[in-house]
C-alpha cells in the first residue's frame, strides 16, 4: 500500500506498507457492506462543494470493478462508516517513509 500525505495530515510525504490478501479482502467486504459500489461518486449530490470542509476521496478497483467517491459532506451513514473504518484498519499498519 502506498500513503501519500500533503498537507493537514500526520503523516507529510509518501510512505509505504503491505497489505496481505486477507487485508484486501476485509477492505472489499467492508465496502460491499457499506454498498459502495452502487453510492453516488460525489457528496452532495447538487456538486455543491464546500471549500472550507475536508473532503474525503475513496477510491476502489478490483477485478475491473472501480469505484471514485468523493465526499465533502451530507454523505450516506453507510459511506461515513466505511471511510472511518478505512481510517482505523489503514492506521493500524505498519508505514515506512519512502525514500524520496
Amino acid at each position: 500500500a502506498t500513503y501519500s500525505g500533503s498537507s493537514n495530515v500526520e503523516k507529510i510525504g509518501t510512505f509505504t506498507s503491505f497489505c496481505n490478501p486477507q487485508n484486501f479482502e476485509s477492505i472489499f467486504l467492508a465496502a460491499e457492506k457499506a454498498n459502495s459500489f452502487v453510492l453516488n461518486s460525489q457528496y452532495p449530490i447538487n456538486r455543491k462543494i464546500l471549500s472550507d470542509l475536508p473532503q474525503t476521496i475513496t477510491y476502489l478497483k478490483r477485478n475491473g470493478l472501480e469505484k471514485r467517491i468523493l465526499d465533502n459532506f451530507d454523505a450516506p451513514v453507510e459511506l461515513t462508516k466505511f471511510e472511518d473504518w478505512l481510517d482505523v484498519f489503514f492506521d493500524s499498519l505498519n508505514w515506512e517513509k519512502a525514500e524520496e
